[in-house]
């Protein structure tokens, strides 16, 4: 065989050889993907929230102490309210407030659902100045509840007197409880307790709310 047929023997055995391990190296990839959405979600987490009241002196007969469960999956930080209502003729108002002569601790005001009150009986307990008698305030009572304290790393809580509402700050991610308390055996704010006072159920709306 000619030298020049051996050489083109060769050349297209090398290219075949080649050709094969270029393709041989080619592996197919198939990439998954799954996405995972943000979780922000507020639960009702127990407590006590029913009560009697005490017609001697207006106490309750045990402690309220409504809870809620925050749960999110960001690192981000989230803000919250928390707010409440009470119910009168002219509609819902709102419920928390703390009295002129004290800025130690908020109350909430809880309104007879069977007999509404008018909206300025609310606003009279609000403006508490010493001077609430049975004439001001009927169908309405204020309870002391206890304060919202910060949790370090977890959540700072401020009560803005503006709004009368707590601004709440999420610091960190997972299922986050927030309790309220109103403490059994303290007797209501002074003169927003009497037989002014109607049989029937006292009530108020506590809201918390990512904003």
């Amino acid at each position: 065989m000619k030298k020049y047929n051996i050489f083109l023997l060769l050349l297209i055995f090398c290219l075949s050889i080649s050709t094969s391990k270029i393709y041989g190296a080619q592996t197919p990839v198939t990439k998954l993907s799954a996405t995972n959405g943000e979780i922000k979600s507020i639960t009702t987490n127990g407590g006590q929230l029913s009560a009697s009241i005490d017609t001697q002196d207006g106490k309750l007969s045990n402690a309220l102490t409504p809870g809620f469960l925050i749960t999110t999956n960001s690192n981000t930080q989230k803000s919250l309210q928390l707010t409440a209502t009470c119910n009168t003729q002219e509609g819902a108002v709102n419920a928390f407030f703390f009295p002129l002569f004290s800025l130690d601790y908020h109350y909430i005001a809880l309104t007879n659902s069977d007999v509404l009150p008018p909206s300025h009986c609310v606003d009279c307990v609000k403006k508490f100045n010493g001077a609430l008698n049975c004439d001001n305030n009927p169908n309405v009572i204020a309870y002391r509840m206890t304060n919202l304290e910060n949790i370090p790393n977890v959540m700072d809580v401020y009560y803005d007197n503006n709004y009368n509402r707590w601004d709440i700050t999420l610091l960190k991610r997972g299922a986050i409880p927030l309790n309220i308390e109103i403490p059994s055996g303290e007797v209501p704010l002074t003169n927003t307790y009497s037989t002014c006072d109607e049989a029937g159920s006292y009530q108020a709306t506590i809201t918390l709310s990512f904003i």
